[in-house]
């Protein structure tokens, strides 16, 4: 069973935890592309661009794609599933829109495979609120995973995104990582994501 959406209450509370700069909610959930199952988020390629990695936020076409009604994978994806830049493919979901691709990158996110606009995740049934992105520089990641958990429940899966293993692009796609972790993590679903912010990079900003 997934896990229910975060309430509105529950994201104002993480957004006033100490040191707490940005936090975000994303809808999200499985579809179906080229047979495969992909793990998605819908965003507002406006403020979504800044929750990923520095050459992925200034690569302008990813961003107007999703402008436009298209749809951007990961890089691994791309590959996995011979997606071709340009061409139109079904994306399965509660409805099956037709959506073309507008390219791939390094998205940053363990476990999320595909983006696509808000409206299209919508449409096809993705969970509303059911990720968080929080943003806390120059805190101990520790402290904020604890201080996340008391809020959303003991059961939510938050990921640290300063690990070494999400930053490493030889470590495999963020698909498999994800696959990898969950196997040590029975019970836990990828439908909850807390994802806490790099003091490094700041989220690419």
């Amino acid at each position: 069973m997934g896990r229910a959406p975060i309430g509105r209450d529950q994201v104002q509370k993480i957004s006033k935890l100490s040191r707490v700069r940005d936090v975000i909610s994303v809808a999200g959930g499985a579809v179906q592309l080229q047979g495969r199952s992909v793990n998605t988020f819908a965003v507002d390629p406006s403020t979504f661009r800044s929750w990923t990695p520095p050459g992925t936020a200034k690569t302008n076409k990813l961003w107007e794609a999703l402008a436009t009604n298209r749809f951007v994978t990961s890089s691994a994806a791309a590959d996995q599933l011979r997606l071709n830049e340009g061409t139109q493919y079904p994306i399965v979901g509660r409805t099956v829109p037709q959506l073309v691709m507008g390219g791939s990158g390094t998205l940053g996110i363990p476990g999320i495979d595909m983006l696509v606009p808000q409206r299209t995740g919508q449409e096809m049934g993705l969970v509303p609120n059911i990720a968080v992105l929080v943003n806390a520089p120059g805190t101990n990641p520790a402290t904020t995973v604890r201080a996340v958990k008391r809020i959303l429940g003991q059961n939510v899966d938050v990921v640290n995104l300063r690990e070494r293993k999400y930053q490493s692009s030889t470590s495999g796609s963020y698909l498999d990582l994800y696959k990898q972790a969950a196997r040590t993590c029975p019970g836990l679903s990828w439908t909850v994501l807390a994802a806490i912010g790099q003091v490094e990079s700041d989220h690419g900003r």
